[in-house]
Formats: C-alpha cells, sequence, structure tokens
C-alpha cells in the first residue's frame, strides 16, 4: 500500500494510468490499509509515542558517558551519535549498554 500527497497543481497534472503501485486499488489492501489508520487515531499511537518518546530521549540525554556525541530524535525515531574519535565498535557499545 502506498500513498501521495500533493498539491493543486501536481495532482491536476497526473492522469489515470501515469502513477500506481504494485497493491493500489486492491479492495484487500486498501481495507487493511483504512483498519491500520482507524487503530492509529483509536489507540492513540501518535500521541504515545510522543509521550514514550519524551520520556526515552529524557533518560538517554540523562546518561552521562564520554561515548555519546549526541542523541536526537522524535518520538520513538530515536539515534545515539558516537564520538568517532573513540576505539569502540558495536560490541562494545552493546556491552555498555548492557
Amino acid at each position: 500500500m502506498s500513498g501521495a500527497l500533493c498539491d493543486d497543481h501536481i495532482m491536476s497534472n497526473i492522469r489515470a494510468g501515469e502513477h500506481g503501485s504494485t497493491f493500489g486499488g486492491n479492495p484487500l489492501a486498501m481495507a487493511i490499509a483504512k483498519r491500520s489508520v482507524e487503530v492509529l487515531i483509536e489507540e492513540k499511537m501518535v500521541e504515545n509515542s510522543k509521550e514514550v518518546g519524551d520520556y526515552l530521549i529524557s533518560k538517554t540525554r540523562a546518561l552521562k558517558s564520554n561515548l555519546i556525541k549526541e542523541v536526537r530524535g522524535k518520538g520513538l525515531f530515536q539515534g545515539i551519535e558516537i564520538k568517532h574519535d573513540l576505539n569502540v565498535d558495536g560490541n562494545d557499545l552493546t556491552k555498555i549498554l548492557y
């Protein structure tokens, strides 16, 4: 399932058959997409992502480590940037964070 959001200029210049997707227009895919959006709204998943994400980023930023260059993100999509001049790899980080 896919979707595109465009302004009037773009949409008024696209004709039938000039765009599409693998499952576009498929009744089952459309029903699943519709229900997925309904669940996102009903269960307040966006609001929950913000709340839990704010908590996660505050706790992650509170880690005072000379390994961490920066913590950033939005909602639950977050990342920790590690300083480049350190001699650590993914295995070292896993052990430290475990």
